[in-house]
């Protein structure tokens, strides 16, 4: 699991979770007005991470009562057909589908009424055409669409190059979730697609969020961050490559080149790569300074970087991700740095 490591400020604004130095020469950050977004209270149902319904998990119920809430959750605003609801929680439904359906939709209000007065009665039944299950509730009370849209934020200060308030739009994301999705929820098509999605979706935004931290010169502790995560998602090509430029801009060597060494060792055994990306850019820089492999070369030699590493560390050792849609251009009209898009909004039906 993996959290900021600091909480959110008292008067609702983003926390500084990985410093606030000043930003890699070159590099200038605007400024962004205050978010008004960071007032709202906290969301009364939370998916991301554990199941919880104003703050509290709902571990007390049965698995599949956590599923149809679930279900629901992610659906919210929609009524669900018996039919779909039932393939749903299992991939072959069962002949009491219906009936057990019926059984947990009753027993679940009772856990939604146990924690809220009245709140089971946001469990709808839907009569006639629309036969089935929904859950009444605003967007405000759901803490996913907030993740949606902070990280959306994020990324649109990224773009513009406020680097210090993506940081903070996305630290507001990646705080609204406790841990990994679904990790109790049924094995079926339907969960295993969404499970795959959000959590996808949790780690592009750790991505950008490091991403936004290095532009933004906000290292203190990230080079433990990134560590956590490729700990959970050890073949993120771009998280390897932000490590070793933290490393750099640290005027750490051993450890920028252990990196490296790491990554090689880890794509060529678990994915019979010779090259791993990383290595590139770390290895790129010659003797002459010119930042370009020399022509006829396959396979450079390793590169040392320098103490007090710079923003032309940085250009060599954060090079356009593969298929990446989300830009911040580096000063002088060098080269891109980019960064994958979470795309969380598909994380919705």
């Amino acid at each position: 699991m993996i959290q900021s490591p600091q909480t959110d400020p008292p008067d609702g604004s983003a926390p500084h979770a990985v410093g606030n130095e000043p930003a890699p020469a070159g590099h200038t950050t605007r400024a962004a007005p205050p978010d008004p977004h960071d007032e709202r209270p906290d969301p009364r149902f939370g998916i991301l991470g554990q199941l919880s319904v104003h703050g509290r998990t709902m571990s007390v119920t049965s698995p599949v009562r956590r599923a149809v809430l679930t279900a629901c959750l992610l659906r919210y605003g929609r009524p669900i057909g018996i039919a779909e609801f039932s393939e749903i929680l299992w991939d072959d439904p069962p002949v009491s589908a219906t009936a057990n359906l019926r059984s947990h939709v009753t027993g679940l209000r009772r856990d939604l009424d146990e924690v809220e007065p009245g709140l089971g009665d946001r469990m709808r039944t839907y009569r006639g055409a629309q036969c089935g299950y929904g859950l009444e509730i605003a967007p405000d009370e759901f803490d996913l669409p907030r993740f949606t849209a902070a990280v959306q934020r994020g990324r649109n200060w990224l773009l513009s190059g406020s680097h210090k308030s993506a940081v903070d739009a996305l630290e507001q994301a990646v705080g609204l979730w406790n841990g990994p999705f679904g990790q109790d929820l049924p094995p079926t098509r339907w969960f295993n697609a969404h499970i795959a999605g959000l959590n996808n979706a949790r780690l592009d935004a750790y991505q950008d969020l490091f991403t936004a931290s290095v532009l933004a010169g906000r290292t203190i502790m990230l080079a433990y961050r990134i560590e956590s995560v490729i700990a959970e998602a050890p073949y993120r090509q771009h998280l390897w490559e932000l490590l070793a430029a933290v490393h750099c801009l640290h005027g750490d060597t051993v450890s920028t080149l252990s990196v490296v060494n790491r990554c090689q060792k880890l794509f060529a055994e678990d994915l019979g790569l010779d090259l791993p990306p990383v290595s590139r850019p770390c290895g790129r820089r010659r003797s002459t300074g010119t930042g370009r492999r020399p022509c006829g070369s396959s396979r450079p030699g390793p590169r040392t970087p320098r103490s007090g590493a710079n923003a032309e560390d940085l250009r060599v050792l954060l090079p356009d991700a593969e298929a990446s849609h989300l830009g911040v251009r580096w000063p002088s009209g060098h080269r891109t740095l980019r960064s994958r898009p979470a795309g969380a909004a598909a994380a919705f039906p």
